[in-house]
């Protein structure tokens, strides 16, 4: 289980900028996906939302994680471009702490995340790269300025803390 301390220590600038390139390699990925994987997605796209469903229901957050990522991962593959996959991966790590502290305290967020995945494969699935790949960044982006938000906050009231604490000790 992840810990609010944990999360703490995200870096915000860093989450930003991360997600900001993620988006476009995403949208890039999702684009390239509807031109070279229809085939594909309509065959074995579904299972990755019926993974997503069944992460959503039993409310398993680690679930959940595996599940966005396992469909990111589908559409870097069906790209046909190793260089996305290979250009995000160092940074799952990190991605996954984030997604879990915002999933954990968003129970609207999961259901939200599908809606959007079932719209990036409908577009893929149509053909249609330019939706995909609109879809796709603004998928990655909302979600990124919820997180952003989540994380200021939890560090904004980390800081009034400890703020209160020090004034405390030196009144005593």
């Amino acid at each position: 289980m992840l810990s609010r301390s944990f999360a703490v220590s995200l870096d915000v600038g860093f989450v930003q900028n991360l997600y900001e390139i993620r988006a476009m390699l995403d949208g890039l990925a999702a684009r390239l996906a509807a031109e070279r994987g229809v085939e594909r997605a309509k065959t074995e796209g579904p299972a990755f939302l019926e993974l997503g469903r069944a992460a959503v229901k039993n409310g398993s957050l680690r679930e959940q994680i595996e599940a966005d990522m396992q469909f990111h991962a589908f559409l870097n593959e069906l790209s046909v471009n190793p260089l996305i996959g290979e250009t995000t991966a160092p940074h799952w790590p990190y991605l996954r702490r984030v997604m879990g502290e915002v999933l954990r305290d968003d129970v609207q967020m999961p259901q939200t995340i599908l809606q959007e995945h079932v719209a990036i494969l409908d577009a893929v699935i149509a053909g249609n790269g330019a939706e995909a790949e609109t879809l796709s960044r603004n998928h990655i982006l909302r979600a990124a300025n919820l997180f952003v938000q989540h994380l200021q906050a939890q560090h904004d009231a980390s800081e009034k803390e400890l703020h209160q604490r020090r004034t405390r000790c030196i009144q005593r």
